[in-house]
């Protein structure tokens, strides 16, 4: 009893730290730095429209229907800016909680297919990786829509090989349910990476039965009364449109590069050993070990059909954007756990190979660092005739606040790192969550030391005019370049949409059933700067991008930081 007592008190105090430090780690500064263009502009948005419109039931961009991604996170942005305001933190919060969420699912999850120490080993291990943090303190869907796939795996994986006697219908309910939740969050995405992976875990199992007929009807009822709910209420609503505008958008994605957004089929492979270092160098000499137990292996199977699935499949997207693959951090990081775990109890020898892997990177991550910290010296020095782009020519001679010490960052990192692992290769195995620990400190510090740096760089200039000039409640647009910006800090209102001078817009462009967001929003930019359109309206250029306004009644107000700022005048 007194043992069991012991156990359970142990066990919540590492839940309380993990809280603890996810939250340290997560909520932090999330709202010193402005949104960044255009996922993050894009989903906050939807969010600010969904709570001045009070409209829950749809999302909406330009206050027009937005079919490409589904409410679910666009409600929980909302709820939060109901809570906190229209602001940065609130649209960055629900991924903060979603880090601490993951920490907490990772520990409780590994101690149920493992054990306790592998467990915690597993969430530190996750939260040592560089491109988590950067996704926890994001304003994307992808950290809720991972965490919703992998628990809804999670529970197919007790499943298919039950060692804590769950009841079927319990575990088939359960991941039909947080599949459900993961296409509200993002789409038939969802469905397509669970289908393929459960279609592959049964080729590779010779089709031997794995469940019955009524726990897969189970799960298919459970998964569609939760996935399609908000579906079946547009339809119901006569919104069908939005329904076939959201499929075909998905397949366009699937087959075409998505605004620019293309890249080699190893784009994701590069991505995911560079932004999972140092879990993915762990995860290379792991995932070929043998594991010792069935269940052990009946595990590492479904998550390593996971891990190839996901990489396989947005390899062959043409789109390819950084955080696409970002499911593969759950397999990653605990095929990386285990290695590591078995490292600790002795099970495994910490290879030469590895440990010079580990120099190598570390030595190579620490300069990179070093070098990010000095760009305040390299950037002013750079000759003009290697830059070709005259915007960002501009831009890297952007004044910026450099404390001149951000190089230290580099250096910390590289001599506590490689004590550690001289450490390790000495037997002193307990050494690598030294190691760990320098890694997480060090991406908090970069991404907090860096981010406002590069959004001063990019976007600052664009925003702060977009802030100034949103007092006159008049549109805002921009030319020849994409971005969200104008909308979210130009506070964008119904007011300005439902204005009579807009009439004729209304007119030549239906506002009420458009089945081209983009579209529309080009071509009501294009509109406002018309000379033949009698509004008052400001307009940005990048100043890469020439137009000639002569003879109209759009006047330069200013140039700064790579952008032109225009007004446009009503006539008397």
């Amino acid at each position: 009893m007194i043992k069991l007592q012991n156990t359970l008190s142990r066990d919540v105090i590492i839940q309380i730290v993990i809280v603890f430090i996810g939250t340290c780690v997560f909520i932090p500064f999330i709202g010193n730095v402005h949104l960044f263009d255009w996922d993050e502009i894009n989903f906050a948005e939807c969010a600010r429209e969904m709570v001045i419109s009070k409209n829950y039931l749809d999302v909406q961009l330009y206050f027009q229907p937005f079919w490409e991604k589904p409410p679910l996170f666009i409600w929980l942005q909302a709820l939060s800016m109901n809570l906190f305001g229209i602001n940065e933190f609130s649209a960055r919060f629900p991924n903060a909680m979603c880090g601490i969420f993951t920490l907490l699912i990772l520990y409780n999850t590994g101690k149920q297919l493992q054990d306790e120490k592998f467990g915690f080993i597993w969430a530190f291990t996750f939260i040592a990786s560089i491109l988590p943090h950067f996704f926890f303190k994001s304003g994307i869907i992808d950290p809720w829509f991972n965490l919703l796939i992998y628990v809804s795996i999670y529970y197919l994986i007790l499943h298919t090989n039950n060692p804590v006697g769950l009841n079927g219908f319990k575990t088939t309910g359960l991941a039909g349910f947080f599949l459900g939740l993961a296409l509200l969050c993002k789409g038939p995405v969802a469905l397509l990476i669970v289908g393929l992976t459960v279609c592959i875990f049964c080729v590779v199992k010779r089709f031997k039965k794995i469940t019955s007929i009524k726990f897969i009807l189970f799960f298919a009822f459970v998964f569609g009364l939760v996935g399609f709910s908000w579906f079946l209420i547009a339809l119901l609503k006569g919104n069908a449109y939005v329904i076939q505008d959201f499929i075909d958008y998905q397949i366009r994605l699937f087959k075409t590069k998505d605004s620019d957004h293309g890249g080699p089929f190893i784009y994701h492979f590069v991505v995911l050993f560079l932004g999972c270092f140092p879990s993915s160098l762990f995860f290379i000499f792991s995932i070929t070990k043998p594991e010792q137990t069935n269940f052990q292996k009946h595990i590492k199977l479904w998550l390593k059909i996971l891990f190839w699935v996901v990489l396989i499949l947005f390899s062959i997207v043409q789109t390819k954007i950084v955080h696409y693959s970002s499911l593969c951090y759950f397999p990653l990081t605990y095929i990386a756990a285990n290695y590591i775990n078995k490292l600790i109890k002795g099970e495994l020898t910490f290879s030469n190979f590895l440990y010079k892997a580990l120099i190598v990177f570390t030595i190579l991550f620490g300069v990179i660092f070093i070098i990010a910290g000095l760009l305040q010296f390299i950037l002013p020095i750079i000759p003009s005739y290697l830059i070709n782009d005259a915007f960002i020519k501009i831009v890297i001679q952007n004044t910026v606040n450099w404390v001149g010490i951000e190089w230290l960052i580099g250096l910390c990192f590289l001599t506590l790192s490689i004590v550690s692992l001289y450490r390790i290769k000495k037997k002193n195995i307990r050494y690598i969550y030294l190691y760990l620990t320098v890694c997480t400190i060090t991406i908090y510090s970069v991404i907090h030391t860096f981010s406002n740096k590069i959004e001063m760089y990019s976007q600052n200039e664009l925003i702060t005019f977009c802030k100034v000039f949103k007092k006159f409640n008049a549109p805002i647009v921009t030319l020849n370049f994409k971005s969200y910006s104008y909308l979210f800090y130009g506070n964008l209102s119904k007011d300005i949409m439902s204005n009579p001078s807009l009439e004729e817009f209304k007119k030549t462009y239906n506002l009420e059933h458009n089945n081209d967001n983009t579209n529309f929003i080009e071509t009501y930019n294009s509109w406002v700067c018309n000379k033949n359109t009698n509004i008052l309206a400001f307009i940005i250029l990048k100043t890469n991008h020439k137009f000639d306004f002569t003879n109209t009644n759009i006047k330069l107000l200013c140039k700064k930081n790579g952008f032109e700022f225009y007004i446009k005048t009503p006539t008397p």
